[in-house]
């Protein structure tokens, strides 16, 4: 049958403080796109003004650091979501929540942009 998927998008409590702030962090609206099998995790202040991701990425910025993501372009392995086998999903050693979902997420390839140090930082590609 295989596994119907979406975009994943992790928004962490920094990046979106309350749903007006999350809004308001993505003003790119269709200059923002994510492939089905896309991850996203986004951490801490960061807007989205033109972004395409085919893979995963994860952008980490730190207490000071703010980062503008526009125009950047990502291209990757990513993610892979596997359906569990029958054996997995009988029991032992596969993780409840894996036998829950019925699938084990495979984190493959990504890019991850850390920001450390306070400021403002623009990312294009």
């Amino acid at each position: 049958a295989g596994l119907r998927v979406s975009p994943r998008v992790v928004l962490s409590p920094s990046f979106k403080p309350t749903i007006a702030a999350a809004v308001a962090r993505v003003p790119g609206g269709p200059s923002v796109s994510l492939t089905p099998r896309s991850a996203l995790v986004l951490e801490g202040d960061i807007i989205l003004r033109a972004l395409t991701l085919d893979g995963a990425l994860r952008v980490l910025a730190s207490p000071g650091a703010k980062v503008i993501i526009d125009g950047l372009r990502v291209v990757n392995e990513g993610w892979r979501l596997r359906e569990l086998t029958p054996e997995e999903e009988s029991g032992p050693p596969t993780p409840e929540v894996e036998r829950l979902r019925g699938y084990a997420l495979e984190v493959g390839q990504e890019r991850v942009l850390r920001f450390e140090q306070p400021g403002v930082y623009t990312v294009r590609e």
